[in-house]
């Protein structure tokens, strides 16, 4: 029996809190997104979603892999994923049983040949924009660019910015170019393109994966969304704040750089950001209503799997933290929404529900497997593959995958944010654990989404703190992570720095960050 077609949205930096229909907006106001919000009530959200090691190239790891952050091996932010020995890949799983497309930012890195080719993992065909790394190496969009504008305009820059936007800036301004050349735009076109050509009758089914940038900054939509979102600066949510708590050494720098990754610039500024990070959100949806309405135009939208999520979130602010790589919510906890068949509506639970288990990026390749009918022998071929399906908790089979989630980071811009973390599946307690100093956090994610108070500074959570101390031992024990690690039966600290672990496939060593200060850039 021939398998259905998928289609694979995957934003960049997108906040779990951040679309309309999001089962997590604290009541706040968010960005419009209809075209997204309606995918939602035709499938399921999921409103314990994360991002386990929260920048780009590890979490797109553990998307490609099914593999969680020690088994991938990625554990912090690397400039690409170039590594070719990784034993399966999302794609190049599916290749024998789809034509695999992808479009906009796979982030998997370029040859070192010459040429400048983008490394596929598996993918048949593709039309690549990723961002400042393919301005550098010349990728389909900035030829489509060069096209347009010859070699010395900058889609980023221009004199009639109000700011100095970068690829890594919290600032915002409007696109200054007509909105058909923003990479949004030229993305779903490449999409289009591709679902217009293709032969939707009795060959290969289609997996395609539409791979938008934003809202990653720079937060560049065009003026007339922009606009819309700065008329109602007002009721924008600035950052949320602590009454001195764990967070409020970071809010010590008020004189914000363009690219800075913590501090306090005012209620004011941090609402511009926002606006125009909610007016690049909406810009993305209107391009995701263009991909779905082509394929309903094709008669094919409503049999399809469609799976939305992004690589990670942003913290706009929160806890005077800015862009991602760190344990708290903004950064980690991310947006997903799975549609099914129509035709299997029966199986499935009611369209419009919410999925409260606790999920991870490592479970997108194995739905995606199970859909294809190839689960058990992805396993079997990598053991590693510890993710799993969502099928089950979306046709009611289970009401969970896992006891605990584990998330980690390697030095995200300071070495005190080197980290360890778990969240419960049934207490909904967060615990955090850093690396550097051997200081802990524990949140009740129910009580306070938020995490604005931290249950530590108070009595009555020791046991808690401890059992879940001793399942983050249990778990690197298991690993086989090694006195680096744990010793003498705790946690160790202050720990070395770690870029790779050893299962990385293209390992040579631990690599250890020698700097105090490790960049996350993209």
């Amino acid at each position: 029996m021939r398998p259905p077609h998928i289609l694979f949205l995957l934003t960049d930096q997108f906040r779990h809190d951040a679309y309309s229909s999001s089962p997590n907006s604290l009541n706040r106001t968010t960005a419009s997104t209809p075209n997204l919000d309606n995918l939602a009530q035709s499938g399921a959200r999921f409103s314990r979603a994360y991002a386990s090691t929260p920048t780009c190239t590890p979490s797109r790891a553990s998307i490609m892999t099914g593999r969680s952050p020690w088994d991938h091996g990625l554990l912090g932010y690397e400039k690409d994923l170039s590594c070719l020995n990784y034993t399966t890949t999302l794609a190049s799983t599916l290749d024998a049983k789809y034509s695999t497309f992808v479009s906009g930012k796979d982030h998997f890195g370029f040859n070192e040949t010459g040429d400048d080719a983008a490394i596929m993992h598996g993918f048949e065909g593709g039309a690549i924009y990723d961002a400042g790394n393919g301005q550098k190496n010349n990728d389909d969009y900035y030829r489509y660019w060069k096209t347009l504008h010859g070699d010395d305009v900058d889609p980023v820059q221009s004199d009639t910015n109000e700011y100095n936007i970068t690829y890594n800036t919290w600032r915002g301004t409007d696109y200054v170019f007509p909105e058909s050349q923003h990479p949004t735009a030229w993305t779903a076109d490449r999409t289009l393109d591709f679902i217009e050509g293709f032969d939707f009758g009795e060959g290969e089914p289609m997996f395609l994966k539409a791979s938008f940038h934003r809202p990653h900054s720079p937060y560049d939509p065009p003026k007339r969304l922009h606009d819309k979102y700065k008329a109602m600066l007002d009721s924008l949510p600035g950052r949320f704040l602590t009454d001195g708590g764990w967070d409020e050494d970071n809010r010590n720098r008020t004189d914000m750089l363009a690219e800075d990754w913590h501090g306090d610039p005012g209620d004011e500024e941090a609402r511009k950001s926002r606006a125009a990070y909610f007016a690049s959100i909406e810009f993305v949806d209107e391009h995701v209503g263009r991909i779905l309405a082509k394929l309903e135009e094709r008669g094919v939208l409503d049999e399809m799997y469609v799976v939305w999520t992004s690589d990670h979130g942003d913290m706009m602010g929160d806890h005077f933290l800015w862009r991602k790589g760190f344990p708290a919510e903004g950064s980690t906890h991310v947006p997903l929404v799975v549609k099914w068949p129509r035709s299997r509506q029966a199986d499935f639970v009611a369209p419009g529900s919410v999925v409260d288990a606790v999920v991870e990026m490592r479970d997108v390749a194995p739905t995606f497997f199970d859909v294809a009918g190839v689960l058990r022998a992805a396993v079997e071929r990598d053991p590693l593959i510890t993710g799993k399906s969502l099928l089950p908790l979306l046709t009611g089979e289970r009401d969970r995958l896992r006891d605990f989630l584990d998330l980690e980071h390697n030095v995200a811009f300071q070495r005190k944010y080197h980290w360890n973390a778990l969240v419960g599946e049934a207490s909904n307690l967060k615990y955090v654990f850093n690396a550097h100093t051997g200081a802990e956090n524990l949140f009740n994610l129910t009580a306070d989404p938020g995490e604005l108070r931290d249950l530590l500074d108070g009595d009555g959570w020791g046991e808690e703190r401890r059992q879940m101390r001793q399942v983050m031992v249990d778990q690197f024990e298991r690993e086989e992570r090694g006195p680096m690690y744990v010793r003498d039966g705790d946690l160790h600290w202050p720990r070395v720095p770690l870029q790779f672990s050893p299962n990385f496939p293209c390992y040579d060593g631990y690599h250890p960050v020698q700097s105090a200060a490790q960049p996350t850039a993209a």
